[in-house]
């Protein structure tokens, strides 16, 4: 399910998402409409989305620490420097979470930075879960 995530896991799949809540309907037994955010609060169960968005940014962490000859540190210095869309998407991403937005990629930032971005952002999600019940 999370093949290649290290590549595409900076973005939210919703046929991702629907195969996980499927399964666990299914597992638990509960109806087809019942609601997703329910689900997730009743559960516990972190949307997919962030799973695959830690996957994408450890791999560019480790790409970043890489030595500057090999190809894959020269590519993501590059897509930094010409911002690409995933690192617009992680700039977006820091702000939406309430920190300061995302300037710096080295990579000993990048690993204190990630687990606090993400804390933040599934704080969120379950914020706006709990609004919605």
């Amino acid at each position: 399910m999370f093949y290649g995530a290290q590549v595409w896991g900076g973005e939210s799949h919703e046929q991702v998402e629907k195969l996980l809540r499927f399964f666990i309907k299914k597992l638990i037994f509960l109806p087809a409409n019942t609601p997703n955010y329910m689900l997730h609060l009743e559960t516990g169960i972190v949307p997919q989305y962030f799973h695959t968005l830690r996957a994408h940014m450890l791999f560019i962490t480790r790409c970043l620490s890489l030595p500057t000859s090999r190809l894959p540190r020269v590519l993501a210095d590059e897509s930094i420097r010409q911002e690409v869309p995933w690192v617009r998407n992680w700039k977006r991403l820091s702000l939406s979470a309430d920190l300061e937005p995302l300037t710096e990629f080295s990579p000993t930032f990048l690993k204190v930075f990630t687990p606090l971005l993400l804390s933040k952002l599934v704080e969120k999600e379950f914020k706006l879960y709990v609004e919605r019940a």
